[in-house]
């Protein structure tokens, strides 16, 4: 899912989206499947990333959960917990004048289209992928997500 929005747009809003939940990323967010782990790595041990899952088998399967990946709330970042399964704060990469990684946001980010109502106020459509859609596209890589992130965590 890509995005056209220009970051002035997306900015102007203040970040109402970013100051609730930060979006989900995507596997390829993080390149190709043979350096997905190392990439994963590389990104978790910032601390501005988090692991989190859908409580169920969202691919409606029986597994208990699935683990997925979207940036750390402002709260959790550098706390040392990369398995976060929080809900809502303000993404870490959120700023006053606007998103911090805004080229290389999340494909959940990307998907989010901010436009103008009747009365000239900015909104953003619920265009984006769910929590749900990454949990299904991680799910895959479930076993190597939480390796990944306990071993950070030790």
């Amino acid at each position: 899912m890509e995005s056209f929005v220009c970051k002035d747009l997306c900015a102007a809003c203040g970040g109402k989206c970013c100051q609730h939940m930060p979006g989900s990323a995507m596997p390829d967010d993080f390149g190709p499947p043979e350096t997905l782990r190392d990439k994963l790595r590389e990104a978790l041990a910032t601390g501005n990333w988090a692991v989190d899952w859908w409580e169920g088998d969202p691919t409606g399967g029986g597994r208990g959960c699935s683990y997925y990946v979207r940036p750390a709330t402002k709260e959790m970042a550098g706390s040392g917990w990369i398995l976060d399964a929080s809900w809502g704060g303000v993404c870490v990469f959120h700023t006053p004048t606007g998103c911090s990684i805004f080229e290389t946001r999340p494909s959940g980010c990307r998907g989010v289209k901010p436009s103008k109502d009747a009365n000239g106020e900015l909104s953003c459509s619920a265009e984006h992928s769910s929590k749900k859609d990454a949990a299904i596209a991680w799910y895959p890589y479930n076993d190597m997500l939480y390796e990944v992130a306990s071993a950070l965590e030790e």
